[in-house]
């Protein structure tokens, strides 16, 4: 067996005991008066068109699924028909073929199917190519995804999810854009939240942003703040650490002055703004860089921003004295 058809068969297996479970357990009731002999014949046709890696009749049979069949079925089906899109993709790109086609691909079968792993697929070729925003969205929608039962029922392991964890902070790092932290309900968005399907992830907050060499937030970082707040007010802690740092310009003396007034300038924009509970500060210069998977991916300039920033730590986690035992108090 050659390596290509090697991989086509690990693709076809990867979906194909998802795909059973998908026509085995029906739902309760039809969405149409009759149409559960229709169903049951779409579904029969996406399992056999999964079995075969055979992306593009499984796409055309979304439509008659949704028409057809309950809710949990249609999820998941799309959610079958992600994890084939993520599988093709990766063999394509194995392949060597053009990464924009292969993006471009990926993200129009987003409008038939979704699965955690193509959108960390989508975020890992969006940091390659340094769309650090967009990375974030997608990586931040595969937390979502893995959260969410009904569209992932069996989670990816521990390791799998602290590492798309970490890829979300990563990339939100370098966003420009600020991301919601919490969700329409009131929640804290997967990413934020103490835990993802049970497992205990870095206690996040949003991070704060400064300009360079000063204690101002850049205007990322005071969109930060504000959405700082709600979480805050949601969670209720009685105390919360902040830890100011800069990048490695200047020197250790001045590097530690500048991060303890950038923790200050925070401390006080959280009691300017309601927060009832004590503030502790925290300062470490440039002594406590943001730990990246692929340092030689950015430029000098952005691992300099990502360094400048402000962090936020509450609740049973607390900091890291192995990590920030060399900061000042």
């Amino acid at each position: 067996m050659d390596e290509e058809d090697r991989l086509s068969k690990h693709v076809r297996c990867a979906v194909l005991c998802v795909g059973l479970f998908l026509f085995l357990s029906p739902g309760p009731a039809s969405a149409t008066p009759g149409g559960a002999d229709s169903c049951r014949s779409a579904l029969k046709e996406f399992v056999a068109a999964l079995k075969q890696a055979d992306i593009t009749t499984a796409s055309g049979l979304i439509e008659d699924i949704d028409l057809y069949c309950p809710p949990q079925n249609r999820i998941d089906a799309r959610s079958n028909l992600g994890l084939l899109a993520a599988r093709l993709a990766r063999l394509r790109l194995e392949k060597g073929e053009d990464v924009s086609g292969v993006i471009a691909d990926a993200e129009a079968f987003l409008a038939y199917g979704d699965h955690w792993e193509l959108r960390r697929l989508l975020g890992e070729l969006a940091m390659s190519r340094k769309r650090f925003s967009d990375a974030t969205e997608q990586y931040f929608k595969a937390l979502e995804l893995i959260d969410d039962t009904r569209f992932t029922r069996t989670p990816p392991d521990q390791e799998t999810i602290l590492a798309v964890h970490d890829a979300a902070s990563e990339a939100l790092s370098l966003s420009s854009i600020p991301v919601e932290p919490t969700t329409r309900g009131g929640a804290p968005t997967p990413y934020f939240a103490p835990t993802v399907r049970g497992i205990a992830v870095p206690k996040k907050t949003p991070q704060i942003t400064f300009v360079t060499n000063k204690a101002e937030f850049d205007p990322r970082g005071q969109v930060s703040a504000e959405r700082l707040l709600p979480i805050l007010r949601k969670e209720t802690p009685h105390s919360v650490t902040v830890i100011g740092h800069t990048d490695d310009r200047g020197s250790d003396i001045h590097n530690l002055e500048l991060s303890k007034r950038r923790a200050l300038r925070l401390k006080d924009y959280l009691q300017a703004n309601g927060f009832p509970g004590s503030v502790r500060v925290r300062w470490c210069g440039e002594r406590v860089p943001v730990r990246l998977s692929n340092p030689g991916g950015y430029t000098q300039e952005e691992r300099w921003q990502i360094n400048r920033r402000v962090e936020v730590f509450y609740g049973q986690g607390g900091v890291s004295e192995e990590r920030y035992g060399v900061c000042a108090q």
